[in-house]
């Protein structure tokens, strides 16, 4: 007859923790010897976006430093949605032995904001200064009336 022995699923996984973290270890110290010649991948990334309201008029403005606007972005209404694409490229650079460093993001980014029904894609403008790309959507902050609806209680 066996001796019934007490199983604890957290003492493997600890032990799957601790040949995780080995694992990572050898990867990430082959990985700091290999960082010169690694190639440089661009990193996805969404601008930051505020929406606000101007009178009537809706406004959604992005952070776009680095961005030529002219070249690099396209606005489209597709949907109901106002779509805003585009890329900040990497600039070209020489490498020698020295260390780079980069924590700018690059690379493509695409955001969506739903648009209320009715909008006329013909009147929304956008405009690009100082890093900030401001589109305007005319008469789309107009909400509605208020309407309550009544609660009623069963039975």
């Amino acid at each position: 007859m066996t001796t019934p022995v007490r199983w604890d699923p957290w003492d493997e996984l600890a032990g799957v923790e601790r040949q995780i973290e080995r694992v990572f270890r050898e990867a990430f110290g082959s990985l700091q010897r290999l960082a010169p010649v690694l190639p440089t991948r661009p990193r996805e990334w969404a601008p930051a976006c505020d929406v606000l309201t101007r009178g009537e008029d809706l406004v959604i403005r992005f952070e776009l430093p680095g961005v030529d606007p002219e070249k690099e972005v396209e606005i489209a209404v597709e949907d109901g949605m106002l779509l805003v694409r585009g890329e900040r490229r990497f600039e070209d650079e020489e490498r020698g032995e020295d260390y780079l460093r980069r924590e700018v993001a690059r690379g493509t980014f695409e955001r969506a904001i739903s648009l209320p029904e009715g909008v006329k894609p013909d009147d929304i403008t956008a405009t690009y200064r100082d890093g900030i790309l401001e589109v305007v959507v005319p008469k789309a902050a107009a909400l509605p009336e208020r309407k309550t609806v009544p609660v009623k209680v069963a039975g």
